[in-house]
């Protein structure tokens, strides 16, 4: 009995949510949902002749009017909702969930599995080359190189990534992760490897690294692994710099990024885990505060944007992915191209230039800033 008024129920709701979209046309009430990830267009598009003759006109209106249906949010949701309950599937492509309710992206795990083989250790080998050439280039105009490794949730939680990627898993080899570390601590170069880091953070603290329903590690860790950012540019660039503590307080919505991946899912449901946000306070006033460019991916932003909102560092200019932030991230710029920026600017008179590359993405550390710099004029 239990099971037929299951069944009526999700029948009936399956049916609710097909028809809402006829429901809202007959009776235009507006309200909606909002999707993340999601960019419309709200324009109704222009037609030319041309398009008339081609045909390609019929497709610009469909997409307007697929994209501008009322109620289309709540529909997708609302589905999304029924696939995430009942089959306990991301709705997102991208995206697997694991044991404990852990959302991965795929990508991640594909790397952590070697689904996506390793780099070659040629390829590291020319990597490590450029890095110390780089380094030497870079001494001759006052300014030193620092390498900061930052972690893959598959990496730090592989305990709950779902059996079945173990079971087709290949064989598995050195890891890109631990070919590069090896060569950059061989070479000599200054680095901080915040991977190897947070896995003892994880272990002596039985806390959260990354929050259940994010891809990138908490604002917590960010903070925290920026303590020792701090700690570690002291010790092997010999600088004398404010450095921090860092508390947490619960909080009832989480901060970004830690719901990121969990909203991409797009369902109606609200992110399930414990939230926190750091708590900041300046245990020792630095003597320097030396100015500094960076270049790297999303996961630098949680950790460097503390040393530059906090002064611990000045003259700040930070490139994540493909956006530029200048002025304590008050002046934000895109670009899909150095040539586009006058790097030969923003590089000026810097002390330090930090190289962010994410354990699960060697063989595409620093976007091609390395060989730009190093094949420019730049550095000349």
């Amino acid at each position: 009995m239990e099971n037929r008024v299951g069944k009526i129920f999700t029948i009936a709701l399956i049916s609710i949510i097909l028809f809402l979209p006829i429901t809202l046309r007959i009776f235009p009430l507006k309200f909606d949902m909002e999707l993340a990830g999601v960019t419309l267009n709200n324009e109704f598009p222009q037609i030319t002749i041309s398009q008339v003759m081609d045909g390609s006109y019929q497709q610009s209106i469909e997409d307007y009017f697929s994209q501008n249906i009322n109620g289309r949010g709540i529909v997708i949701k609302s589905g999304n909702q029924l696939i995430y309950t009942i089959f306990n599937q991301s709705p997102h492509s991208g995206e697997a969930i694991g044991k404990n309710n852990q959302l991965y992206e795929l990508e991640y795990i594909y790397k952590k599995l070697q689904y996506i083989p390793p780099v070659t250790d040629e390829y590291t080998s020319d990597l490590i080359n450029k890095l110390q050439l780089l380094q030497q280039k870079l001494g001759s105009k006052g300014t030193k190189l620092f390498i900061y490794i930052t972690p893959s949730k598959a990496e730090i939680y592989p305990e709950d990534i779902p059996d079945i990627y173990y079971r087709c898993a290949p064989e598995e080899q050195e890891s890109s992760y631990e070919k590069f570390a090896k060569g950059i601590s061989d070479a000599d170069l200054p680095f901080f490897d915040a991977a190897k880091y947070v896995q003892t953070m994880k272990l002596s603290t039985g806390k959260n690294i990354f929050s259940k329903t994010g891809t990138h590690w908490s604002q917590v860790t960010g903070t925290k692994v920026a303590r020792q950012l701090i700690q570690e540019m002291e010790v092997q660039l010999g600088y004398d710099l404010t450095e921090i503590e860092v508390e947490e307080k619960e909080v009832e919505e989480p901060l970004a990024p830690d719901a990121d991946i969990f909203y991409l899912m797009n369902i109606i449901q609200e992110p399930y885990d414990k939230y926190y946000e750091p708590l900041i306070t300046v245990s020792k006033v630095g003597k320097q505060q030396p100015s500094l460019i960076c270049r790297g991916g999303s996961f630098m932003g949680q950790s460097i944007t503390w040393l530059v909102n906090n002064d611990i560092v000045s003259n700040a200019v930070h490139m994540e992915n493909t956006s530029l932030f200048q002025d304590k991230y008050s002046n934000i710029q895109s670009f899909s191209d150095y040539a586009e920026l006058d790097i030969e600017q923003l590089m000026k008179n810097k002390d330090i230039l930090i190289l962010e590359v994410n354990q699960a993405a060697i063989e595409q550390m620093s976007f091609g800033f390395i060989d730009y710099l190093l094949n420019s004029d730049v550095l000349k």
